[in-house]
């Protein structure tokens, strides 16, 4: 939610592709479900292709994530295998080091949302979580554009317009 990624983009992010020391990610991969198989691929426009600044407590969270990652390793021990086509270093990965498939997230914020008892809503409608408060936060609309990863701002002015006193077109 805090970086606007879409699932593909965040489930291929690799460490190689994160700099914790600078705060910021870069988006060169996606992964999506193509009849059976999990397959990596560029992302879904050139303009998808980006660094994405990461707020600090994201960063305290990947820390802590590769921690956990390199302890589960070492117990999976040969049981860590990733699959054909996977990159090296993957950060979101099952525990025995395969991708993890993307129906898997929409499994796991449904069960995460039914635990909160809140509105279950769609990994994809984290994106617009993340417009919105970016938006809220005074960020201008070419910014949270590139953020995302959209190719034009009309792409963001569906979800900018639901902010009381926004005109996405102002920020031309």
């Amino acid at each position: 939610m805090s970086t606007g990624l879409r699932r593909g983009e965040a489930l291929a992010l690799t460490w190689s592709d994160v700099d914790l020391t600078n705060g910021q990610l870069r988006v060169r991969r996606n992964v999506q479900r193509i009849r059976r198989e999990l397959i990596f691929g560029t992302p879904k426009t050139t303009r998808s292709i980006r660094t994405v600044p990461l707020p600090k407590h994201c960063v305290r969270a990947l820390t802590q994530h590769r921690d956990q990652q390199e302890r589960e390793r070492k117990v999976a021990g040969k049981k860590w295998q990733t699959t054909p086509g996977q990159p090296d270093g993957l950060i979101f990965t099952t525990a025995t080091g395969r991708v993890t498939d993307p129906r898997s997230l929409n499994r796991m914020l449904t069960i995460l949302c039914r635990d909160a008892h809140v509105h279950r809503v769609r990994v994809h409608d984290l994106r617009h979580t993340c417009a919105s408060l970016l938006l809220a936060q005074g960020v201008d609309a070419r910014t949270i554009m590139e953020t995302l990863g959209h190719s034009t701002i009309h792409d963001d002015a569906r979800h900018l317009r639901a902010c009381d006193g926004h005109d996405p077109q102002s920020s031309r």
